[in-house]
Parts: structure tokens; sequence; C-alpha cells
């Protein structure tokens, strides 16, 4: 029996991704008629390692051009640029993963305006699934449409949809081959604070129901943020860290960066990671300098170093 199968057998029960020293890059690009490359290589995702459980519900934050979203691909296994490193669920190399255990909710979403919320579904069911008169198929249909609150607007054209029900119905669209990994490049981005706390809240549920959920997320609210369980700090390609709100809030704390009272916290874990004062730099340094305990935490120090001596 192949992981997927086993996975749907034991109805979503422990699942783990793995990254082993994640690395990706751009090649360099060269002129025909000149020796010196026109396009120097970059490097996008820098050795990075991790493990997602089952049941996370992980916020991949920080500074524009971290890397988010080529370590989202990239944890897919959709990645074509040049990488090296492996990622892995439950042992298995992510690209020989059966097709529908993983799926991806794009950023933006493309559909036929003019058929209807069930129409479109009934189309991507026969898409994914085969044929719709399948009871099961209609019965996944139709709890698809309870659990991401869509019922009521299952007749309603495509067109008269708020931003929010319109993520909800890609989201809809990537949960028709019951995956059991979930990957958002910014599902909130363009969103009202309503839609995006009703987009947030059903992908919460998700995560609670046992499937392990990940977003890429742009500028969260507090309100939002304290949602996740667990957050992914990147910077430079680099994750910085990854645990729960607690442990970071924590880890912060020992390099005397707390969160001031009302501020957004991932707002403030942002900032320090992209441009911190002299005051935080030398925090960082210091307790790096003293302790050997600090792998995530020496690349802040250094990305302060470098920041301030630009």
């Amino acid at each position: 029996m192949d992981l997927s199968a086993s996975i749907k057998k034991l109805n979503r029960k422990y699942v783990m991704i793995k990254i082993e020293h994640l690395k990706v890059w751009t090649k360099e690009e060269k002129s025909w008629w000149r020796r010196k490359p026109t396009k120097p290589e970059v490097i996008i995702v820098n050795d990075v390692s991790a493990s997602i459980k089952t049941g996370e519900f992980v916020a991949v934050i920080g500074p524009s051009g971290a890397g988010k979203t080529t370590f989202l691909v990239s944890l897919a296994g959709k990645c074509t640029l040049p990488n090296s490193g492996t990622v892995t669920v439950n042992g298995t190399d992510i690209k020989k993963v059966q097709r529908g255990l993983i799926e991806i909710v794009p950023q933006f979403d493309v559909f036929m305006d003019s058929i209807t919320v069930k129409e479109h579904l009934l189309f991507m069911t026969e898409m994914k699934l085969g044929s719709v008169k399948k009871s099961s198929h209609r019965q996944t249909l139709a709890k698809l449409l309870k659990e991401l609150k869509l019922t009521m607007l299952q007749y309603s054209p495509i067109s008269s949809l708020s931003g929010g029900e319109r993520r909800l119905l890609s989201l809809a669209t990537s949960l028709l081959s019951s995956p059991q990994i979930i990957i958002c490049d910014e599902p909130t981005t363009g969103l009202d604070s309503y839609n995006a706390a009703l987009v947030i809240g059903v992908l919460k549920q998700l995560a609670v129901s046992g499937r392990t959920v990940i977003c890429s997320v742009h500028q969260p609210s507090s309100d939002l943020f304290k949602e996740f369980n667990s957050i992914a700090l990147m910077s430079e390609g680099r994750m910085v860290f990854h645990g729960s709100q607690g442990e970071c809030k924590k880890l912060f704390e020992k390099f005397n960066l707390r969160c001031p009272k009302n501020y957004n916290p991932a707002e403030f874990y942002i900032k320090a990671v992209s441009e911190a004062s002299n005051d935080y730099a030398s925090a960082l340094e210091n307790y790096c300098d003293q302790s050997d305990e600090c792998d995530e935490s020496s690349f802040v120090a250094a990305r302060t170093h470098r920041h301030l001596q630009t």
C-alpha cells in the first residue's frame, strides 16, 4: 500500500513533512558575446531545515523577498528552479507522493464568472475525481459546500461573489481530492478584514480536523496572526525561526526584543529581522556570544550586523 492510500485509510492520522538543507537558486546567465555574467546566481532559499506535523496551522512570514513563495512551491514538489536538499512526507520524497495528497491554493483566483458555484465544483469534480454520478463524489461536494460556508451560494453566479467567497471557492476546488496537506500562498491578500477573517477561520478548522495547513501571509493583523499555532519566520532565504508563538516570543525576549503592548507581533518579528536598531543588534550579538544554543538566532545577529554596516 502506498503512502497516500495508507493515510486515507487511517483517516488523516499522523503525517510529518521533513525539510532537510533545502536550497533553491537561480542560474547564472551569461551573454554569448561577453565574458562577464549578465545575471549573477541568486540564492532564494538557503539551507532550510524544519519539520511540520499534522494539525499545524503554519504562518510563513518575513520581509518581501525572503523566499516565502519559493519555499511553499518547494514544499509541494513543484519547484522548477535548480535546488538541492530533500523534502519528504513520512519518509517518501515529495515528488513521489501520490497526486492529490498535497494541494496548493493559488494566490489569484481564476474562474469562469458566468457559471454558478455548484456548476464550477461539479466540473472540477469531474476533472479531478471522475464521474460526478458516483454518490461518494456528490457527498464530498455537499460536505465541502457546508464546511466552507458555500451552501447558500451554490446557485449564485461566480461573478456575484465577494473576494472572500471567491477565495473560499478556490479552496473548495483544492479540497475536492481530500488532501492531507494544504499550502496557501497569501490567502488573505486583497481581502477586507471580514473576508480575511472568514478565510483564516475556515483554514484553521481544516487544521483542527487533522490536516496540515501552511500559509504565507503578508502583514497579517494581530487578530488573524493569533489564529495560527505555528510560525515560520524567514529572512534572506533562511528559516530564522519555526515553532509556536509562545516559543517565538521567548526567543526574542532573550535578546531583549520585547513586543510592545498593543503592537502587532507579526510586524514586530518581521521588523526585527529586517531593519533592527543598534540596541537590537547589541542584544542579539551579546546573546550569541554567550550561548551555544542559537543556530537560528545567530543568523538574526549576523543579518542585523550587516544591515548596520551598510
